[in-house]
């Protein structure tokens, strides 16, 4: 399950234990802890405080959560399992709540808010020149197939650029790969939506999640989970039969992003598309600096690969040349670039819960400043819609 939060809130033990694991997968920060009665609890995206073997009580720190996670509705969201052996289990059993009530949703799912689109949003053109309907994506047969949070600030402007690839190829049924997907944020909606899309991720959690979220949106023959780290992904796709190939914060983590892009062009067919989504450094040092933490900001601003330092738990940033060039050497001709999350990663969440109208400004602002410079040049990421020739 996912659990709404802030970026760098504390994440705790929910129970005595021993930590099973703790480290990166797939480039995801994950901690798993063995209780002694036989459950293991796992907690995803996570930057580790803890390491394998230390004893912990219930309600010790274990780390602090990371942004990032896909098809999050909040700043952060911690996604927190459970299972016995290989049973996958309801968390919130650990919870001894009496009583659940699910209640309507109301300001993630106003289907009915227009907002200015993301795509192309030339910089010469207004943010209200163009407007569209992001919370809705619409299947082959014309129908309305998806209503939920694409209109989230944090994840917007991909979803426009996503939803013009998806018109501009009329209705046809693509076959999608997303590699790196998880527990299929952007997975499930697209199958909601009538297409084809195989999730490669080297979490069996999060593709054991993955399963159980298609089961629910009732996609689950339309979505195939593979498992396997993107460095392999030439093993597990196979060449020029892919139409759309999303890869999304998986370059900042991979031994090798050329060789992995070089993979990402192999597998998509002529005139196919890919979705990448990049770590911006730009926007990672201004942070550390906004944080007070100044030598770390002017490590990430001088290092080649824009990294703060050898605890950096990211391999590599990227800015718009080095991520272009790296698409172009593979054969991938950029056409749109934007900023993604210029504002968002500032904001605080209290303020959108509490102010109103806040949330619906901060996704306007969102849109209307992806493509512009120098808002686009200090988002947090840096979007690309890249096509094979």
């Amino acid at each position: 399950m996912d659990l709404g939060g802030s970026p760098g809130q504390q994440v705790r033990a929910a129970g005595p234990g021993t930590v099973h694991f703790a480290g990166t997968v797939a480039g995801t920060g994950v901690v798993s802890i063995a209780h002694p009665n036989g459950l293991l609890t796992t907690y995803q995206p996570v930057t580790t405080t803890v390491s394998a073997g230390q004893q912990l009580s219930t309600g010790d720190p274990i780390g602090t959560l990371d942004p990032g996670h896909e098809g999050c509705p909040a700043p952060a969201c911690l996604h927190w399992g459970l299972r016995r052996g290989r049973t996958y289990l309801d968390p919130l059993a650990l919870l001894n709540r009496a009583r659940v009530r699910l209640l309507p949703p109301t300001r993630l799912t106003a289907t009915h808010t227009t907002v200015p689109s993301a795509q192309p949003l030339p910089a010469a053109t207004t943010a209200s020149a163009q407007t569209v309907r992001l919370h809705t994506l619409t299947s082959t047969n014309g129908e309305r197939a998806v209503e939920r949070t694409h209109a989230a600030p944090r994840t917007a402007v991909v979803w426009a650029v996503l939803r013009a690839e998806l018109e501009r190829r009329g209705g046809e049924k693509l076959t999608i790969v997303d590699v790196g997907g998880g527990t299929g944020g952007f997975a499930v909606p697209l199958a909601e939506a009538g297409h084809s899309v195989t999730v490669v991720d080297a979490s069996p959690d999060a593709l054991a999640a993955l399963t159980r979220r298609a089961a629910e949106a009732g996609v689950a023959e339309r979505i195939t989970g593979v498992q396997g780290d993107a460095d392999r992904l030439a093993d597990l796709v196979p060449d020029g039969g892919v139409d759309l190939i999303l890869c999304h914060s998986v370059l900042e983590f991979v031994d090798d992003p050329e060789a992995v892009v070089s993979d990402l062009a192999d597998a998509l067919r002529p005139g196919g598309a890919a979705s990448v989504l990049v770590a911006n450094r730009a926007a990672a040092a201004l942070a550390r600096a906004i944080a007070g933490q100044l030598p770390a900001a002017l490590a990430t601003f001088t290092d080649p690969g824009g990294r703060s330092g050898p605890k950096d738990t990211l391999l590599r940033r990227f800015d718009a040349d080095s991520a272009s060039s790296l698409l172009s050497a593979a054969g991938l001709a950029v056409e749109q670039l934007h900023g993604v999350r210029v504002a968002t990663d500032l904001v605080p969440g209290a303020l959108l819960d509490s102010e109103p109208g806040a949330y619906d400004a901060l996704l306007r602002f969102e849109l209307a400043t992806a493509a512009v410079p120098p808002y686009r040049d200090i988002a947090t990421q840096l979007h690309f819609l890249a096509r094979k020739s």
